[in-house]
C-alpha cells in the first residue's frame, strides 16, 4: 500500500529523510484526528476538506490506486449523505436542554472505516520506517 521508497529516493541523506517522515507523520496523525472528529460531530463539509487533505497526505506518501479510491468512496458518501441532515450535526435547543449529535449515515460511517484504516496503516508504516532511519542514524554514531 506505501510506495514511499520512490519519494525518499529524491531526498539525498538519511536526515533529510528522517525529517521528511516526522512532518509525514505528524500530517497524517492530524488528517486521521481532524477526519475522526467530523465524522463524530456530524460536520459533512469539515469532513469533505480532511478527508481531501488526508487523500492528499496520502497520495504523496505513494499509497496505492486502490488506497485512494477508498477516499474517493468517503467523499461520494459524504456527498450523497441525506440533505436534510446538516453540515453541522450540533444542534442548540432554545430551551436550553443540551446539545444533541445526529450521527453520519452508515454509508459514511463505512466508508470512513476503511479510511480510518489506511490512515493508520500509512502511521505505522512511517513509524518503521523513522525507528529504522533511526536505528541507522546511531548505529553509524557507535562506529
Amino acid at each position: 500500500m506505501l510506495h514511499i521508497d520512490t519519494v525518499l529516493s529524491l531526498y539525498p541523506d538519511d536526515a533529510t529523510r528522517l525529517l521528511l517522515l516526522s512532518q509525514a507523520l505528524a500530517h497524517t496523525q492530524a488528517d486521521l484526528s481532524s477526519l475522526r472528529d467530523a465524522i463524530k460531530t456530524g460536520d459533512r463539509k469539515a469532513a469533505l476538506d480532511h478527508t481531501h487533505k488526508a487523500k492528499g497526505t496520502a497520495s504523496f506518501l505513494g499509497a496505492d490506486k486502490q488506497a485512494l479510491q477508498q477516499f474517493d468512496q468517503l467523499t461520494q458518501a459524504l456527498k450523497n449523505a441525506n440533505g436534510d441532515q446538516p453540515d453541522t450535526a450540533l444542534h442548540g435547543d432554545t430551551s436550553g436542554q443540551p446539545h444533541t449529535v445526529e450521527p453520519m449515515p452508515a454509508t459514511v460511517r463505512r466508508a470512513f472505516k476503511a479510511v480510518e484504516s489506511i490512515l493508520l496503516s500509512l502511521e505505522i508504516s512511517i513509524q518503521a520506517l523513522v525507528k529504522t532511519l533511526e536505528n541507522n542514524k546511531t548505529g553509524a554514531r557507535s562506529e
